[in-house]
């Protein structure tokens, strides 16, 4: 099943911000099927790992990530989103979009099939985004969750070399915070996933205040 390559990633993904993170604060809703991980570290202002488990009644499994580093400590914002059913992987998006500050470099991955992006994705991920669709073929999947943990192991590396007394001015400062606030805004712009959650039965004022206070709350 196409799903169970990407719950083993959400394992390994939470498996990797334990090591370098603190216990995560869970949020669970079962009733939803909706699953929630919080982390924080010395160089990590929110680690989250959301899930979306549907398979049962609607066949299908969402998965969100995101890592946002600390002001003192500017890191590029990783993400990586999927939405799969039993037999393909309908998207898949991962990147560490730039925030101006010890950015890195995506690995170019071709795709056999490449969605295109809206305007408001455009403004806020790196050049070498990868956003697949309709992905059938086991091999692809491995290659791109082999992709996501590898990145947040390169992510927490490069971030944690950054020293602790590090010190940015009021420009920096402002310039990095806009860049994570124009991320989470545009993100928040993006009305397909909200609407798809909304037709799997989530209340509609649960997903404004997930969305905006939990999810992308820069």
């Amino acid at each position: 099943m196409m799903w169970n390559n990407f719950i083993s990633l959400k394992d390994e993904l939470i498996r990797n911000f334990i090591y370098y993170c603190d216990s995560p604060n869970t949020d669970h809703r079962e009733e939803y099927g909706h699953y929630n991980w919080f982390f924080s570290s010395r160089v990590l202002d929110m680690g989250h790992v959301s899930v979306v488990d549907k398979r049962d009644s609607h066949g299908m499994w969402m998965m969100h990530v995101n890592a946002y580093s600390k002001s003192q400590t500017p890191m590029p914002i990783y993400g990586f989103d999927v939405v799969c059913s039993k037999k393909k992987v309908t998207g898949c998006f991962h990147d560490l979009s730039p925030t101006g500050f010890n950015d890195m470099k995506m690995e170019r991955k071709e795709v056999a099939r490449t969605r295109p992006l809206p305007d408001w994705a455009k403004e806020i991920f790196s050049e070498n985004m990868i956003a697949a669709g309709n992905i059938k073929d086991t091999n692809e999947c491995l290659e791109l969750c082999a992709l996501g943990s590898e990145n947040l192991e390169r992510w927490f590396d490069k971030a944690n070399q950054i020293p602790s007394h590090a010190v940015m001015d009021d420009a920096e400062m402002y310039e990095f915070c806009n860049a994570r606030e124009k991320y989470c805004f545009n993100q928040l712009q993006n009305p397909h996933s909200f609407n798809v959650m909304l037709n799997l039965g989530f209340p509609e004022d649960y997903l404004k205040d997930f969305k905006t206070n939990k999810q992308f709350p820069y």
